[in-house]
């Protein structure tokens, strides 16, 4: 393990050991270590394993990288292991990081340094390459539930993200909702009071969004998102808010104010191969009214008719009445592109 690289004969000839005490680590102890001599061209560690006092067990080893470009060291690379004591003994490493600078290179020399100088300064064993840090990425890992033959078990405390997702004003909650942890596999739906919880959740930063793609692949999901922080063994709650269904299809139908006799035909037209259809029209009509006088006498007949273009992904979204016969066909430049469709909106029972 890595406690017993620094029992290794060939670790500790090449490096120096003292002991460490410091406020940020009571009731413990640690052996510091740190290369003995600067050794060209080699990387090396330095840093302190930290043991407990009162029973003696490894609780952390802290360390940092030397004989890196010192863009590399001033950004500190490095890491840290937390190590856990089994009853029987056995110690294993429960959690880990690492401190990883993203660097980016550039020429210390001037493009208009003439050449000659520019292999001077290479003869010298300048580098003519800087370094800068542009970035750190923070990785590591952690062992969240382990067994042993012997019938030893442990797990580690994580937290949880729970809430519920409901509409603006209203508070009227969403189901079937997708809450997820952006760069993870936890995701779940809401419930029917709107409600979610992501249990087991490794502590850390971060994005938690709520997705509902209810109506996809018809109209664009909603989605918004939160930075979050989890703590370990706590519960964060979050309340999302999104647009209702129905508020969505009022914002598409403002003239019929969504009546009670009103629909929202969702669509996508698309040819043989699946892509949408350029300069293409859909039209959808129906009859408007129907009068007869008594007695006999001319009969007026009123037709509506509802048409616009599709998006680039060939959907659309039309507001038709329901509980009356639509004619319902594609167009491009007063081409009929099939036999229109006939179809009548009902409510499901």
């Amino acid at each position: 393990g890595d406690a017993d690289i620094l029992l290794d004969e060939s670790f500790a000839a090449t490096h120096c050991f003292t002991v460490a005490e410091d406020a940020d680590h009571p009731g413990q102890v640690g052996l510091a270590f740190r290369p003995a001599r600067d050794r060209d061209g080699i990387v090396d560690v330095r840093g302190t394993l930290w043991i407990r006092r009162e029973v003696p067990a490894l609780e952390t080893l802290e360390f940092r990288f030397t004989g890196l470009e010192p863009a590399f060291e001033n950004a500190r690379a490095g890491g840290t292991l937390v190590f856990r004591t089994m009853p029987n003994g056995l110690v294993y490493i429960e959690r880990w990081t690492m401190r990883l600078p993203e660097v980016e290179a550039t020429n210390s020399f001037s493009p208009d340094m003439p050449s000659a100088l520019s292999r001077i300064g290479s003869a010298m064993g300048r580098d003519r390459r800087e370094l800068k840090v542009a970035g750190i990425r923070d990785v590591g890992g952690e062992v969240t539930a382990a067994a042993w033959p012997d019938g030893s078990h442990a797990e580690s405390a994580l937290g949880a993200v729970t809430g519920r997702v409901v509409a603006p004003g209203t508070g009227q909650p969403l189901d079937r909702v997708q809450v997820l942890l952006a760069g993870t596999a936890d995701t779940v739906r809401t419930d029917s009071a709107g409600r979610f919880a992501l249990l087991g959740v490794l502590p850390g930063r971060y994005t938690l969004q709520a997705v509902d793609a209810t109506l996809e692949p018809y109209v664009d999901a909603q989605t918004v998102s939160r930075a979050v922080d989890v703590a370990r063994d706590t519960v964060r709650g979050v309340t999302f808010q999104l647009s209702s269904r129905t508020d969505y299809f009022a914002r598409l139908c403002p003239d019929d104010s969504l009546l009670a006799n009103t629909a929202v035909l969702l669509g996508r037209v698309t040819d043989a191969r699946g892509a949408a259809i350029p300069l293409l029209e859909v039209r959808a009509t129906w009859l408007q009214n129907f009068q007869a006088r008594a007695g006999g006498g001319p009969i007026t007949v009123t037709r509506a008719i509802r048409s616009l273009s599709p998006d680039r992904d060939g959907r659309f979204q039309l507001c038709v009445p329901r509980d009356r016969q639509l004619t319902f066909g594609a167009w491009r430049e007063s081409m009929r592109l099939a036999p229109d469709t006939t179809l009548t909106i009902v409510d499901a029972d």
